[in-house]
């Protein structure tokens, strides 16, 4: 059996790192139990936003990458398929933000029952928003919420949103962040999301792949599985309180 596994398939995925760390690298071993002949080397990759209009720089570190793994996983929004036409690019995963907190922060003195209620906490602050050319989560969250907040851009500023996401589960404060990276720690309890509403980002995690990696057997394989995997995560996790409509 070991000769068996070290003559294995060797399938190469390179990832943003609060994706794989977050979503992917948990769930991995069920694709391996599932494809035990199929070996996935995952590393991690960052860059400036991808797919962003005005940055020409990423249509070659797409290419770049993709020269150098069977399976790219990258956050980009809707141009992301036309700056990489030679190449097959799928929107995997469609984002929404929503603030999220620990449960001890939420039952505490200063709860959380209606939207505005968020500022009288620490903002943390997932810096996807304004790093990527938009607006910064925060604001898009309280502007849909119908909050006026002139102060809203003040609190730690995380680059990464695995640490912005690991902040809040630590009770440092509130963060505004995609709710599909955590949702094993929403399922759990260590992470509480106190509000129905969801803003959609225009935004998604994408597939890319070079014409002959995306034949392949192996890869159709991993994308089927982590397609069920998305579906999977999107099941409704309990809330700690009636939720804001």
């Amino acid at each position: 059996q070991i000769f068996e596994h070290t003559a294995s398939q060797t399938l190469s995925v390179y990832a943003a790192p609060s994706f794989a760390m977050r979503w992917l690298m948990p769930r991995l071993h069920r694709f391996a139990l599932d494809h035990p002949d199929i070996d996935v080397q995952v590393s991690t990759r960052i860059s400036p936003f991808v797919g962003r209009r005005g940055t020409p720089q990423a249509t070659l570190d797409i290419h770049a990458w993709t020269d150098q793994a069977d399976v790219v996983m990258v956050f980009g929004d809707d141009h992301l398929p036309a700056t990489a036409p030679d190449l097959h690019v799928e929107a995997l995963m469609p984002l929404s933000i929503t603030p999220m907190c620990s449960p001890e922060l939420l039952e505490g003195a200063r709860g959380m029952s209606d939207p505005e209620d968020v500022l009288q906490h620490l903002l943390l602050h997932d810096n996807r928003g304004l790093r990527y050319g938009t607006r910064s989560f925060w604001r898009q969250w309280l502007d849909a919420a119908g909050v006026s907040a002139p102060n809203a851009d003040g609190g730690p500023r995380f680059t990464h949103s695995l640490l912005a996401l690991e902040a809040a589960i630590d009770g440092m404060g509130v963060v505004a962040s995609t709710p599909m990276l955590v949702t094993d720690a929403l399922r759990t309890g260590a992470l509480v999301a106190p509000f129905d509403l969801q803003v959609p980002l225009g935004c998604a995690y994408h597939l890319i792949s070079k014409p002959a990696a995306y034949e392949r057997s192996d890869v159709a394989l991993f994308r089927t599985w982590l397609r069920a995997e998305v579906k999977r995560s999107r099941h409704d996790v309990p809330r700690r309180q009636p939720a804001y409509a």
